[in-house]
Formats: structure tokens, sequence, C-alpha cells
């Protein structure tokens, strides 16, 4: 139902109510690995192990958030870098496993940019971003930056000055 805030808080009550519920476990994982959150994941994840050492998916899972979090810091790095080309290939590996994660979808949007995929990037945006996040003034930004790479520049500067009254209208 797209609820993760109530999911969080049941899932946390099952752990506290049977700490030893691997399913509780491994969903709460799998949530906060969706939203980004890889090293307390890894946590859950680990704290599954102890309770079923012999469960190779487990095992599995523990890897595969290892990894995402190599690759995040990998982003993350590759981002300061301005190198748009493996900054995109990283992103979009990542993307899917963690997409409640605003720093990611920011991240892989402004990357699509970058690299000058127009198509991608409008799909992008109005199919993985949530209407509040289309709201957050970076993203703004971005999306009226993909227009001006477009040559629609009208369209750029009505963004832009939309940002801007709202700007005003904040520091009022």
């Amino acid at each position: 139902l797209n609820k993760l805030d109530l999911a969080k808080k049941d899932l946390l009550k099952a752990i506290e109510l049977n700490p030893q519920n691997i399913k509780a476990l491994r969903r709460f994982s799998s949530l906060l690995i969706s939203e980004g959150e890889l090293m307390e994941a890894e946590i859950y994840i680990k704290r599954s192990i102890t309770i079923d050492n012999n469960d190779a998916s487990i095992k599995k899972d523990l890897e595969d958030c290892r990894k995402l979090i190599e690759r995040k810091n990998e982003l993350l790095k590759l981002r300061t870098l301005n190198d748009w080309e493996k900054c995109h290939a990283v992103a979009m590996s990542i993307v899917e496993k963690c997409k409640n994660c605003f720093e990611v979808k920011k991240i892989s949007f402004e990357s699509i940019i970058n690299v000058f995929n127009v198509d991608k990037a409008i799909s992008f945006y109005k199919n993985m971003f949530t209407e509040e996040e289309k709201q957050n003034d970076m993203i703004q930004y971005l999306y009226s930056y993909l227009f001006f790479i477009d040559g629609k520049y009208d369209k750029s500067k009505q963004i832009l000055i939309s940002l801007l009254n709202k700007s005003k209208d904040d520091n009022i």
C-alpha cells in the first residue's frame, strides 16, 4: 500500500514482541534498504543470521546489502567528482533497490540529465519521484536544467521563475 511509516512501525512492534521473528527482521531490513538506510539494514540482517546461521538466503541478503553499501559510497564519490558517465551506471544499478531513497533518486536523476538523456530523465522524473519529492527545490532546479539542455528555454525559465517566487514567499 506504500505506507512505509506504518509498515516500519508495525515491523518494529513485531520485532519488539518477538526479537526472534526472522520474517519481521528480514522485511524490516528490506524496507530499510528501499529507503537507502543500508547500514541499519545490515544490522537487522546480521540479527537474522544470529538466529538462523544455516539459512543461505539470509547470508545472500547480507552480501547484497554490503554490495549496495559499497555502490552507494561509490555513487557519492562519483557525484562529488562529477564523473557523470560512471555515476549514471552506478546510480542505475542501485536505484531500484533503494527506490524510496530520495538522495539516490536525486543523484540518479542528475546523472541522467548530465549524460544528456532527456527522454529517460523525463520518464525518471514522472515515474520515480513522489508528488512531494517533485516539489523539492533541487528537483525543480534539475527539471528546469533538463528543459534548458533540451532547448526548451521558455519551459526552463517558467520553472526557475516559479522557484524564485517560492523562495521569496519562504523568506517573507
